[in-house]
């Protein structure tokens, strides 16, 4: 995958941002990262805060683009998206005034199936 993104970053294609997303998110799974890098590294690759409500452990983590600690407590978002499997728990992202990224749907699936994954 690292090689077709490297060919469509060279053609400006948006799809690599997407597939750079992805396979961000799939190296979280394979190097068995914690959910506060997960969210963290949503932050960074959406350019403003994020956060996850992890209801098993009555816990909130929210950071912001770079990667520095936020309060733990729950911000009222724009975009958030239930983590499946895990009744309560969601991820979501901190945009002014409703203003979505045509990444944000992507960032949010990708950061929910990986917090999934890895607990």
């Amino acid at each position: 995958m690292r090689e077709l993104i490297g060919k469509l970053e060279s053609s400006d294609d948006p799809s690599a941002a997407a597939l750079r997303v992805i396979d961000h998110f799939d190296r979280l799974v394979e190097e068995r990262a914690t959910a506060a890098a997960v969210v963290r590294a949503m932050a960074a690759l959406a350019g403003c805060p994020a956060g996850l409500h992890d209801a098993e452990r009555g816990v909130v983590r929210r950071f912001d683009p770079a990667g520095r600690r936020l309060p733990d407590t729950e911000h009222v978002s724009s975009a958030r998206l239930a983590v499946p499997g895990r009744i309560g728990t969601r991820v979501w992202l901190e945009r002014p005034d409703a203003a979505a990224d045509p990444l944000d749907s992507l960032l949010l699936e990708r950061a929910a199936r990986t917090v999934q994954a890895l607990n």
